[in-house]
């Protein structure tokens, strides 16, 4: 068996109200797909987040749909995050902190390798179009 097969990817329990009560729900950390996946439409978010410029709680009252998204990719549900985004504030906030802790096991190696991870990310992410170049005005 190789070591592959011996990892169990490491979750933390969070909870979340329902319609029926509270439940508890499995999160996990990001991977580097995930976040390369977050960064075609997040790239700019993403960047700030990984370079230090804005901590994990600023993402949930700056950036809610981020947030949501992130929120249903860590429970394994990428494509609710719709009702992710409608979780109340300290519900969001204690996921964000959860998984932020379970995608940055070590950050002293997150600090080493900082500079290559954002090159890397924003090769995979599509080009974030520069409004300052954008045509104002009317054609004549």
């Amino acid at each position: 068996m190789g070591l592959l097969e011996q990892v169990a990817v490491q979750t933390a329990t969070i909870k979340i109200g329902t319609k029926t009560g509270i439940k508890k729900g499995k999160v996990r950390g990001l991977s580097l797909e995930d976040i390369g996946s977050l960064m075609k439409d997040h790239a700019a978010e993403i960047s700030k987040l990984f370079e230090g410029q804005v901590n994990i709680q600023e993402i949930a009252t700056t950036w809610p749909i981020l947030t949501a998204k992130m929120i249903a990719i860590a429970m394994d549900e990428p494509d609710d995050w719709e009702r992710a985004k409608k979780l109340p504030l300290t519900t969001q906030l204690g996921a964000l902190m959860t998984i932020w802790d379970l995608t940055v096991v070590d950050e002293e190696v997150l600090g080493k390798i900082q500079g290559r991870l954002m090159t890397w990310l924003n090769r995979q992410a599509p080009p974030v179009p520069d409004e300052s170049k954008s045509q104002t005005g009317s054609e004549t």
